[in-house]
């Protein structure tokens, strides 16, 4: 499994780490399982942290999953999702795929800074958000 996820009820944030390629399959399963887990709450910001994925060139396969991610995203009320990529090849990869689903009551923003992006998510500045993405785990815990 090329990711990782952990939910912190402190900073109010649902984390991802994506190493390698994700499967469009993959996404789905990390959106289901994250929004069914008993942490969760629909209130909750997203932080993507996709500096290790390998981004495919081709994200045809994920067409035929977009209502299945759409109704994951629908489990979101008014949140942020921040993505936190490397270069601009990075985001340009994030901007293609979001511009192909949109989430109109999630606000998507792309950083290269996991400081800016904790501070546009609110994520409290005590928070230490750089080593749980360094030390995260498949698991989930309140931090």
């Amino acid at each position: 499994m090329p990711y990782f996820c952990r939910i912190s009820t402190p900073a109010n944030t649902v984390f991802f780490r994506h190493i390698g390629k994700v499967p469009a399959d993959d996404f789905v399963s990390q959106l289901k399982a994250a929004t069914s887990h008993y942490l969760f709450r629909s209130d909750m910001n997203v932080l993507f942290d996709l500096r290790d994925e390998v981004f495919l060139d081709d994200y045809s396969q994920l067409i035929p999953l977009y209502p299945q991610i759409k109704a994951l995203y629908d489990r979101f009320s008014r949140s942020r999702h921040a993505y936190l990529v490397t270069n601009d090849h990075g985001y340009r990869q994030c901007l293609e795929r979001h511009e192909k689903l949109p989430v109109d009551h999630v606000e998507r923003l792309y950083f290269f800074s996991l400081d800016s992006a904790k501070e546009w998510l609110e994520i409290p500045p005590a928070f230490d958000a750089r080593s749980l993405l360094e030390n995260i785990t498949y698991t989930y815990s309140l931090s």
